[in-house]
C-alpha cells in the first residue's frame, strides 16, 4: 500500500484510515489527546449526527437531504455528496469521524482519505457493501482529485457517500458542482450542513471534557445520564460569561484544569499559547537523538513550518535550510526535521500540527515577526504544474499548488475563525484575518 521516496514514506494509492487512531500514549504531547480523531473525549450527541446518518441510509426514493444539483436525482450507483461546513475548532472533523464510526458499526466500509492525489482506482472493494468516505478539509485539496474520487467510487453496487468537511464554501464549491455537470458524473449532493460555532450542549461537552482527560470517564462509560447534571462543570463561570465556546475551547478548558492543574488565560490566543508551550516543552524533553537537545526557539519556527506547509521530513529541512536556522539557533535542521518526524509524522508520510485552531495561532503568531521565514515557506512550494514538494490535508495546499495560492489559504483558513472571543465578547476584537493579511 505504500513505496518509499526521497521524501519519505507516501501512500502508493489512495488508501482509508479508520475514523479514530488509537489513543495516545503516555509519551505523547498534550496536542495528541486534543486531537479530533484520537476520541480521548467522548462524543456528545448533537442533531447533525442523527440528520447525516439518516441521509446517508435513506432508501434511493426517500432522500432526505435536498439535492443541490438541478438534473441530478438519486438512483442506483450515484455517489452521495455531503458538505460539513464550519469554523475552525467546532467539531466538523470530529463529527465526520463519529459517522463513519457508528456506519462501521453496521457493517459498511468507511474511513478517512489517506493519500489524496494518488489513483483512487480499488480504493474500495465492491461486492454490495455500502461504503463512506471522508475528505477533511477539502478546501485545501485540488477539485479535480475530489471530481477524481467521484469518477472511481460511481457504479458501485453498494451504497457509496463522500462526506466533506470545510471551513467555508468558495471557489472550491463552485468548481466542484460546475465539474460535477460538466463530467455527466451520477452525484446527488446534498445541501450543505453549517455547523455553529459553538457546540450545542457546552455544558455536557465541559463535563465529558473534565472526566475524560482526568481519567475518569471513558467512551465506552460514556451515557446521557452522566451528562445531564452540572457536576464537573468548572468552566460555568466561564460559559457564563458568553461569547463563542467552540467543542476545542471547551476542551481546553477541562485540559488546562485537568492536566495542568490551574485555569487557562481566558483569551482564546492565551489558551493556544499556554497549549503551544506545554507541547513544545514536552518535544525538548523527549527528543533524545539530539544530544545537545534543541532549543525552544527552533523547535517554535521548526512547529510554524509544519503548521503552514504539512511538510515531508526533508522539505522541511530544506525550508529550515533557506533560513539558515543553524545560524540563528546552532541547531542543524536536518536533526529538527528528523525530530519531528518521529513525533508528527502521519500515515501519508508528512508532518502534521494538529488541532488545525492550534496550527493557525502558530501561522498567525510567527510569521508575521519573521517575514523571511513565511517567504522561504511560500518559495518552497512549487508553482502549479511542477513536481516537488507540495502538500496535502488538513488546512494545507497539495502537490502543485502555487505559492499565490498558499497565501490565500493562509487568509482562507485566518477569515475562518469564530467571529467572537468569549474573552472579549460585548467589546469586539479584530478578526485574525488581519495578521495574514500583514504577511
Amino acid at each position: 500500500w505504500y513505496r518509499d521516496t526521497p521524501d519519505g514514506i507516501e501512500p502508493d494509492a489512495a488508501t482509508l484510515t479508520p475514523p479514530y487512531h488509537q489513543g495516545p500514549s503516555a509519551d505523547d504531547g498534550p496536542l495528541a489527546s486534543l486531537r479530533a480523531r484520537a476520541g480521548v473525549v467522548p462524543f456528545v450527541d448533537r442533531p447533525e449526527l442523527e440528520q447525516l446518518l439518516a441521509w446517508a441510509t435513506a432508501p434511493d426514493a426517500a432522500q432526505p437531504g435536498a439535492v443541490d444539483q438541478p438534473g441530478q436525482v438519486d438512483q442506483p450507483g450515484a455517489v452521495r455528496i455531503a458538505v460539513v461546513e464550519g469554523v475552525g475548532g467546532c467539531g466538523k472533523t470530529r463529527l465526520a469521524a463519529e459517522v463513519a464510526a457508528r456506519l462501521a458499526g453496521d457493517g459498511w466500509h468507511t474511513g478517512f482519505l489517506t493519500g489524496v492525489g494518488a489513483d483512487p482506482a480499488g480504493l474500495l472493494a465492491d461486492g454490495g457493501v455500502p461504503a463512506l468516505v471522508v475528505v477533511d478539509a477539502v478546501e485545501s485539496i485540488d477539485t479535480a482529485v475530489v471530481l477524481g474520487l467521484v469518477g472511481a467510487l460511481t457504479g458501485r453496487s453498494g451504497r457509496t457517500v463522500l462526506l466533506l468537511t470545510a471551513r467555508a464554501r468558495g471557489g472550491w464549491w463552485d468548481a466542484l458542482r460546475s465539474g460535477l455537470r460538466a463530467g455527466g458524473h451520477v452525484a446527488a449532493v446534498r445541501t450543505p450542513m453549517v455547523l455553529p460555532a459553538q457546540h450545542p450542549d457546552p455544558a455536557a461537552l465541559s463535563a465529558a471534557a473534565h472526566r475524560a482527560l482526568s481519567g475518569d470517564l471513558s467512551a465506552d462509560d460514556l451515557s446521557a445520564d452522566d451528562l445531564s447534571a452540572d457536576d464537573l462543570a468548572a468552566d460555568r463561570p466561564a460559559l457564563d460569561a458568553g461569547g463563542v465556546w467552540t467543542a476545542l475551547d471547551l476542551v481546553l478548558l477541562a485540559w488546562g484544569a485537568t492536566a495542568v492543574g490551574s485555569p487557562l488565560p481566558a483569551d482564546r490566543a492565551g489558551r493556544y499559547d499556554a497549549v503551544v508551550d506545554h507541547e513544545l516543552r514536552h518535544w525538548a524533553t523527549t527528543i533524545a537523538a539530539h544530544p545537545g537537545g534543541l532549543t525552544e526557539r527552533s523547535l517554535r519556527t521548526a512547529a510554524a513550518c509544519v503548521s503552514l506547509l504539512s511538510p515531508t521530513e526533508q522539505h522541511l529541512a530544506e525550508v529550515l535550510t533557506r533560513v539558515d536556522l543553524a545560524e540563528r539557533t546552532g541547531d542543524a535542521p536536518t536533526e529538527i526535521a528528523k525530530a519531528l518526524a518521529v513525533l508528527l509524522r502521519a500515515p501519508d508520510g508528512r508532518l502534521r500540527l494538529l488541532p488545525e485552531p492550534v496550527a493557525d495561532h502558530l501561522i498567525l503568531t510567527v510569521f508575521p515577526a519573521d517575514p523571511d521565514l513565511y517567504a522561504a515557506c511560500v518559495a518552497s512550494v512549487p508553482a502549479a504544474g511542477t513536481d516537488g514538494a507540495g502538500t496535502d490535508g488538513a488546512g494545507t495546499g497539495v502537490a502543485g499548488t502555487a505559492p499565490a495560492v498558499l497565501l490565500c489559504d493562509n487568509l482562507t483558513r485566518a477569515g475562518t475563525q469564530p467571529d467572537t472571543d468569549p474573552a472579549t465578547a460585548g467589546g469586539g476584537q479584530a478578526r485574525p484575518a488581519r495578521a495574514a493579511v500583514d504577511l
